[in-house]
């Protein structure tokens, strides 16, 4: 099993790369930010998540250790293999799948080639409890980001109570950056919009 390849760039492909570590070249499937990211004879660590299937071993790529761990949540999941695995860390980056799945949105999860909204149900479902209760050793992304992602949880519930429907204070959060904001300020914003 691999935990990571050090290794220079020597071909690029729209879906994968070829990484030469000792004299030996690595097809490592990736994510389209990836692919866009590396450079032909630079060298780069890729965390690697190994898969063998119908007798052939796959390797998946990731430049950062946190979407490793993400795509191998993201493969746990019923009716999710690799390909849309890739897809989905390929068309949102780590933080904005945590937010869809804290948030219950389906609608930007399935944006993803091969993720339906039956998968993306499935995807919040099986996931949720896992994102919203990961130690930091296992944590995806910063804490200051998981804080922003309970700052809007806790500001949802809020007007909730004050008899908003989720569905609307979503779309009004969907709008705007209220990562870098206290529940406040988001209970402000969402009222002055929905009023």
């Amino acid at each position: 099993m691999f935990e990571f390849i050090v290794g220079e760039i020597r071909k690029i492909n729209e879906d994968y790369v070829v990484l030469e570590n000792h004299g030996m070249g690595y097809k490592i499937f990736t994510t389209q930010k990836a692919v866009e990211i590396v450079k032909l004879y630079e060298e780069y660590t890729f965390y690697i998540s190994m898969q063998i299937r119908e007798n052939e071993i796959y390797l998946y790529g990731f430049l950062d250790e946190n979407e490793l761990y993400l795509f191998n949540l993201l493969t746990t999941v019923s009716g999710v293999g690799p390909k849309s695995g890739l897809s989905l860390l390929s068309v949102m980056d780590i933080y904005q799948i945590k937010q869809a799945v804290l948030m219950n949105d389906s609608n930007s999860l399935s944006k993803a080639n091969g993720i339906g909204k039956k998968t993306a149900g499935r995807i919040i479902l099986e996931l949720q409890d896992k994102i919203i209760n990961m130690g930091d050793d296992l944590s995806i992304g910063t804490q200051k980001e998981l804080s922003a992602s309970e700052n809007m949880l806790l500001a949802i519930d809020a007007l909730q109570n004050l008899g908003f429907m989720r569905r609307d204070v979503e779309k009004v959060l969907m709008n705007v950056n209220a990562n870098a904001m206290e529940i406040e300020e988001i209970i402000k914003l969402c009222l002055k919009k929905l009023s």
